[in-house]
């Protein structure tokens, strides 16, 4: 998501963590702070591991078993160091396939919500479009959240039918779903 004024086009670097209907703060990256290290100190240590530790010990009672972590191989996400923070805090990874976020439930949300920012809002500056990704995300209907978990295995069906090529989800979810921001 980006803002664009006469001066030229600024873009802003986002995470946020979702678990089924749950989702934790949105993170705004701060410019200058992109590289691994800063990536585990801003996201794993300051997001994550507060939103899996919240977390484990629902996932534990409702079906026995911890979390997986289900990141894209962007190679932020599949470096040494991240994988290594991840081995040291026992925080398990979904082997993921290359070039696939249609199967990535967040992917499909941040799909959604640039939508939304699309038609919904023009920044000018900054901070103009920090609220308005804050609006977005907070406004997100717990049942949306909900509703991509549960398409995981439609989703996976897709994706074994097409022999891990590109399955078009993010097209199908688009016209399935509602916008969820209201006013």
């Amino acid at each position: 998501m980006a803002v664009n004024h006469s001066s030229g086009h600024q873009s802003m670097m986002i995470w946020g963590a979702i678990c089924g209907p749950i989702q934790y703060e949105l993170i705004i990256i701060p410019l200058g702070q992109r590289r691994v290290l800063d990536f585990i100190n801003n996201l794993y240590k300051r997001g994550l591991f507060p939103f899996m530790g919240e977390l484990v010990e629902v996932s534990v009672a409702a079906n026995g078993e911890g979390l997986t972590l289900m990141e894209d191989s962007a190679p932020i996400h599949t470096g040494l160091s991240s994988q290594q923070w991840c081995q040291n805090n026992q925080i398990n990874k979904f082997t993921w396939p290359p070039n696939s976020p249609d199967l990535n439930p967040i992917e499909n949300l941040w799909f959604k919500m640039n939508y939304v920012f699309t038609n919904l809002f023009n920044p000018k500056m900054m901070d103009e479009l920090s609220e308005a990704i804050h609006i977005i995300w907070d406004t997100i209907p717990f049942d949306h959240l909900g509703a991509l978990l549960a398409s995981m295995s439609a989703r996976m069906l897709m994706f074994l039918d097409k022999n891990g090529a590109p399955t078009q989800w993010q097209e199908l979810y688009f016209n399935i779903t509602q916008v969820f921001i209201s006013f």
